[in-house]
């Protein structure tokens, strides 16, 4: 990754089930620009897959570790966990 240059991180995900991925902390070194949902365009109706982006940002060089679950809201413990090693560059 170059520093100061966006990136993103795309998990599967299947709305319908209640389940989302959620970045558990963002670094510090490293920002969160957003999130959203994009089906997938093989998904013809209800309970398609789909993927979450996560579009981040270096504001400093070095590695950054990111942890991502897969949770519901309405529940404590996380389906899956992803996690992602990044090295930042200026």
């Amino acid at each position: 990754m170059t520093l100061g240059e966006p990136f993103e991180i795309g998990l599967v995900e299947r709305p319908t089930t209640g389940f989302r991925w959620r970045l558990v902390e963002v670094p510090e070194g490293i920002e969160l620009i957003d999130t959203a949902y994009l089906a997938s365009p093989d998904a013809t109706g209800v309970g398609g897959d789909g993927q979450r982006r996560f579009r981040l940002c270096a504001i400093r060089s070095g590695k950054f570790a990111l942890r991502f679950v897969l949770i519901r809201s309405w529940e404590s413990a996380a389906r899956e966990e992803h996690d992602v090693e990044i090295e930042v560059t200026a």
